[in-house]
């Protein structure tokens, strides 16, 4: 039943709630500030003192009569209170929340299949991540041999991806599952590859597999003691990992010749920077995922432990490479 004083449009939020995050601010005597720094956030104005309780009700954990009962016991007219909320609603700093809000905290990444490509150092700091962030499906390929230092609670298991697969469970809901073969069908489609490399380049077969396969897909690997993410490469649209291998060959001709020795040479970064590179990875993909355009489309970024300042590079199709031949904004990423 629609509550008679607040329409049907504004009782859509049978438990409201305010945006995770977004902080209710005394301004002056009667002046209200919902959210800091961010986009969007409102001032009310000519408020009585009684709104602040109400805005902290806004919680997800209050039942809309509830509200409008506490309202009236502290004077607040039915006509103030629906003018609140419309205004909250029309800004987009009103959800729903009770046992729907269980689900809307990762609503935008419900169904989200991730493929994770290495569950080395960097591969395990981005999937305990992801997992706890919402990802409804992670498929792990490592069939390297278990690093016991690294999976020390991992059993009787073999392989990296089936330590990685051990230490997370079935973490917030996440199915994870162990693949054989990066190229092995799924099933479903992955929404985005993540290969994380604990050698100081990724393996460039892989890189051309997904490729091909117009398969969105976002790097990160070790480097000579620092951590690089990116690029993250939508097939058509942004530069390949081609593309940057031309651009060092047309710096340095002995590149092609250096390529395979670091795709073979293992360096596993530190713990702290370890931590960092899965943040920053993981932030890439959650972006992408929820339909934003991440810093890492067609650039890279970077930190050494020499002086531990983030550097970010930037990257361009480059003209002998072709993969941007042909190509189709399919993905929904503006450039």
């Amino acid at each position: 039943m629609t509550s008679p004083w607040l329409g049907p449009r504004a009782d859509r939020h049978l438990y409201p709630m305010l945006p995770p995050f977004t902080p209710v601010l005394r301004r002056g005597p009667d002046e209200l500030q919902i959210g800091l720094d961010q986009e969007p956030s409102l001032i009310f104005a000519g408020v009585s003192p009684g709104v602040e309780r109400l805005l902290g009700m806004l919680d997800g954990c209050h039942h809309i009569r509830e509200i409008e009962v506490t309202g009236l016991g502290l004077g607040i007219e039915p006509s103030s209170l629906q003018w609140i909320l419309r205004t909250l609603d029309d800004a987009q700093l009103l959800r729903q929340g009770g046992r729907q809000a269980e689900r809307t905290g990762a609503v935008e990444l419900s169904g989200k299949r991730v493929r994770l490509i290495g569950a080395g150092t960097l591969g395990k700091a981005v999937a305990r991540l992801l997992v706890g962030s919402g990802v409804s499906v992670l498929n792990v390929i490592d069939n390297d041999a278990l690093d016991r230092a690294l999976y020390p609670a991992a059993g009787a298991v073999g392989t990296q991806g089936e330590g990685l697969r051990s230490l997370l469970g079935e973490s917030c809901g996440c199915r994870v599952s162990v693949v054989n073969h990066w190229a092995k069908p799924e099933g479903v489609r992955p929404d985005l590859t993540i290969i994380a490399s604990d050698t100081l380049e990724c393996d460039r077969v892989v890189a051309e597999g997904l490729l091909r396969a117009d398969q969105p897909h976002l790097f990160l690997r070790s480097r000579a003691g620092g951590v690089v993410v990116g690029p993250l490469v939508l097939p058509g649209l942004t530069p390949c990992l081609r593309c940057m291998d031309l651009t060092r060959r047309d710096a340095d001709p002995a590149w092609p010749t250096l390529l395979p020795q670091l795709a073979r040479t293992r360096m596993p970064a530190t713990e702290a920077l370890s931590g960092w590179a899965g943040g920053v990875a993981a932030a890439q993909a959650l972006g992408f995922l929820k339909g934003a355009t991440p810093e890492t489309c067609g650039a890279t970024i970077e930190i050494s432990p020499a002086d531990f300042v983030t550097r970010w590079r930037s990257w361009s199709m480059h003209p002998g490479c072709g993969c941007g031949w042909g190509a189709t904004a399919q993905w929904g990423h503006e450039r």
